[in-house]
């Protein structure tokens, strides 16, 4: 199961996105609730910090009861709603849609039930809607983000707001910052290295951001070099995109500026290691010359 569309969905689904299903998936549905403990899918575990197989542990269902605004709750087992067991798949699918078609997953890692993760869905008759999730999905789709929190600083909060905006299925909100942290970037390396340029901070600020990064190509990672398009990208879907547009490039554009905070903490931790050495280096050299 953990290849299908349905499993892909409850482990990297956003909130309040949607999948359309059929009758195939109708099927894998009546299977994950009828079989719940055989189901399986993949997804990150917040707990043991790796990607693992998390398993189907229970559900509940929800509904609204005469048209009134309250929502309650079912804490029985499939097959136990009616007096006569469903006789086919398709009839327990309808059953789940005539009772109640909110449904409470939980899942639980299977280094651990400590490890559980909880997912709501709104089944209807062609799509599945994610309408909520705990841990935060962003913690299941982004778990590497809190390595950037070092070397962004104060920054780290915009890849964070960032990532929930997206997570939350807000694709404009999230465009903003992260070309937020694209702009800390380039002004960081700036600021490293403009003893060494001939140019004004003042002047430097009004320049264009691919004249910037041109000035600057001799210390920025290579990817950003070849890629400057990125800031262009992020400024179009600020102003120009529509919201579903800057949710289908969010992932690829989130990803390149993880690629640029990867090289630049890769080139800090090697200039670190050779300063160490070199510094081990003159110790024993200098002992050396003492024997």
């Amino acid at each position: 199961m953990t290849n299908s569309k349905i499993a892909e969905f409850l482990a990297k689904g956003n909130m309040y996105s949607t999948v359309d299903i059929n009758s195939d998936d109708r099927k894998e549905l009546n299977s994950l609730l009828n079989e719940k403990e055989k189901y399986t899918f993949d997804c990150f575990c917040y707990e043991c910090n790796t990607y693992t197989t998390f398993n189907i542990y229970s559900f509940e269902e929800y509904w609204v009861e005469d048209k009134r605004p309250q929502i309650k709750m079912m804490g029985i087992a499939l097959g136990g709603m009616s007096n006569t067991r469903p006789k086919n798949e398709e009839e327990k699918y309808q059953e789940i849609l005539r009772l109640g078609n909110i449904i409470c997953l939980t899942a639980h890692c299977v280094r651990g039930r400590a490890h559980p993760i909880w997912i709501f869905i709104k089944i209807d008759d062609d799509k599945i809607t994610k309408i909520g999730q705990y841990p935060n999905v962003k913690f299941t789709l982004y778990p590497n983000a809190d390595k950037y929190k070092k070397l962004l600083d104060e920054y780290y909060i915009e890849l964070k707001t960032a990532l929930l905006l997206h997570s939350n299925n807000v694709g404009v909100g999230s465009y903003v910052y992260l070309r937020r942290v694209f702009e800390k970037i380039i002004f960081n390396k700036y600021n490293e290295h403009k003893k060494t340029i001939t140019i004004s901070e003042t002047e430097f600020f009004k320049l264009r951001m691919e004249d910037k990064i041109e000035i600057l190509k001799e210390y920025l990672p290579d990817f950003i070099v070849k890629n400057k398009n990125i800031y262009s990208i992020l400024s179009k879907g600020i102003h120009e995109l529509n919201e579903d547009e800057c949710l289908k490039y969010f992932n690829t554009i989130e990803q390149s500026i993880e690629m640029i905070l990867d090289e630049i903490i890769e080139q800090k931790e090697k200039e670190e290691k050779q300063k160490s050495l070199t510094g081990l280096i003159a110790n024993i050299t200098g002992n050396l010359r003492k024997d």
